[in-house]
């Protein structure tokens, strides 16, 4: 089936995989295609309520001891807070000349966006409205931005947020409100502004975690800035041989979890 797959279109892609020793992965690793990790960044907003409700924290006993001192104490939140003053996160996240506005669907302004900046990156997914409106997952949980730079549209960006005390608990996250970067397009100087307006808007919803998978240098870096950590990433990139030979540097690739299948474990219903 693959390789009746890669006949009919050679330039093909796997992303996701939940990892590179997944059985998938593997075998692609076989037929010689190039793999990559998307880096993920993650933000504990209110340290304590996650230390003590998130099972991926938890898994023994002397994890759930120590996660329940730190997360009853308050020492977990005061940490949090001092760091984010001493390393200037916090004024990072509010310091910023680029706005945002919740926007219901993309439109023409998107689309000439999309013109400007679809050949400042080696490989970039399409992102015209029409694409995006088609394949972003609609749910209640997803919120658009359109993001500016004084009058000027600069971005666009897809956040989730969605509350996991309502319904099943997730067997990663528990009962916890959490905040994803799923998606984003703005062209490479204009990522800082773009990732801290999203941040800005998934704190002010209430949001107890927030995080992102990103490739591109200019995407990634400023996180650090803005308080987010480098933590594990099981989402993995694959190229065939052919569609590798065209992209390019990955360095230079904009990849997120946008190009994935979206973040289905959100959709209603």
């Amino acid at each position: 089936l693959m390789m009746q797959c890669l006949r009919e279109q050679p330039r093909l892609f796997a992303l996701g995989l939940g990892g590179h020793e997944t059985p998938l992965a593997r075998m692609l690793k076989a037929l010689r295609w190039t793999g990559v990790t998307v880096p993920m960044h993650a933000r504990l907003v209110r340290p304590g309520r996650v230390l003590r409700q998130a099972p991926a924290i938890r898994r023994t006993r002397l994890r759930r001891i120590g996660a329940n001192l730190l997360g009853w104490s308050g020492l977990a939140s005061l940490g949090m807070g001092l760091w984010d003053v001493v390393s200037g996160a916090r004024m990072a996240r509010k310091q910023s000349s680029y706005s945002a506005v919740e926007s219901a669907t993309l439109g023409p302004w998107a689309d000439a966006l999309w013109h400007r900046v679809r050949d400042r990156y080696d490989f970039l997914a399409a992102r015209d409205t029409l694409t995006v409106e088609a394949l972003m997952p609609k749910s209640s949980d997803l919120i658009r931005l359109r993001v500016r730079l004084g009058s000027e549209d600069v971005g666009w960006v897809s956040v989730v947020r969605h509350d996991f005390s309502i319904g099943a608990p997730d067997r990663h996250l528990g009962g916890l409100h959490v905040g994803v970067v799923a998606d984003a397009l703005a062209a490479p100087e204009h990522a800082r502004g773009t990732l801290g307006a999203a941040l800005r808007t998934l704190e002010g919803k209430g949001v107890d975690l927030v995080f992102t998978n990103q490739l591109h240098a200019a995407w990634f870096e400023p996180l650090q800035d803005f308080g987010l950590m480098n933590v594990p990433s099981n989402f993995a990139l694959y190229a065939s041989p052919t569609a590798a030979a065209r992209a390019g540097d990955w360095h230079e690739a904009h990849v997120n979890r946008g190009d994935c299948d979206g973040p289905i474990w959100y959709a209603d219903g």
